[in-house]
C-alpha cells in the first residue's frame, strides 16, 4: 500500500480473500451493489481498492484479491467485471500477484444460478440464447449478449471455460 493509500484509506480494512458475493443479471448487480448505485457505496461494501490511484485518476476500483473491478461513469457505478481465470488479461494493472479468482455465483436468470468455476460456453449459450456478437482467435472466445437492462461480454479461454463477464447499463 502506497504512502496515499495509507492516507486515505487508514480506516477502512482490506476485504478478505474468499469473500464471496454473486453476480446476478436479472438484478444487474453483484451482490448489494447494482449497476447505477452511487460510487460511495462501493468502497463501504468492498472496503477500499488495490489501486488508490486508479480510483482516483480512471474511476476504476480493483479487487484483484476477489477477482473483481468496478468502474465508475459519471458518480455511478458503471461496469462490472468478476474474473475467474487468466488475470493477465483483465485490467488488474501492477496487482495481478493478489489475484484469486472469483468465488460466486453467477445468476443467469431467476432460479438458474451455477457456480462461476463451472459455466462454459454451451452453458450461457444455452440459458442466454444466441449471443449478439461473437469474436475468437487463438486465445480466447469472446461472446456479447443483451439482457433485460444490461449489456455483456462474456470471456471464455481456449477450454471453453469462463474466464471473465463484464457488464454494463443497456437501453431498452
Amino acid at each position: 500500500m502506497g504512502v496515499l493509500e495509507k492516507i486515505f484509506f487508514r480506516n477502512h480494512p482490506k476485504p478478505a480473500a474468499g469473500v464471496s458475493c454473486d453476480l446476478d443479471l436479472s438484478s444487474k448487480s453483484l451482490g448489494p451493489l447494482a449497476l447505477g448505485t452511487p460510487y460511495g457505496q462501493i468502497i463501504q461494501i468492498f472496503g477500499p481498492p488495490a489501486s488508490w490511484w486508479l480510483m482516483k485518476k480512471e474511476n476504476y476500483f480493483i479487487y484483484p484479491e476477489l477477482g473483481l473491478a468496478i468502474e465508475v461513469f459519471e458518480q455511478k457505478v458503471d461496469c462490472l467485471v468478476v474474473a475467474m481465470r487468466e488475470p493477465q488479461w483483465i485490467d488488474f494493472r501492477n496487482h495481478i500477484n493478489k489475484f484469486s479468482p472469483f468465488s460466486g455465483s453467477i445468476t443467469i436468470k431467476p432460479g438458474l444460478s451455477r457456480s462461476a468455476a463451472m459455466i462454459d460456453a454451451g452453458f450461457i449459450v444455452k440459458n442466454l440464447g444466441a449471443p449478439l456478437k461473437s469474436d475468437q482467435d487463438e486465445e480466447e472466445i469472446v461472446l456479447t449478449f443483451r439482457g433485460a437492462g444490461w449489456g455483456g461480454d462474456f470471456e471464455f479461454c481456449k477450454d471453453k471455460m469462463l474466464k471473465c463477464i463484464r457488464i454494463w447499463p443497456a437501453g431498452p
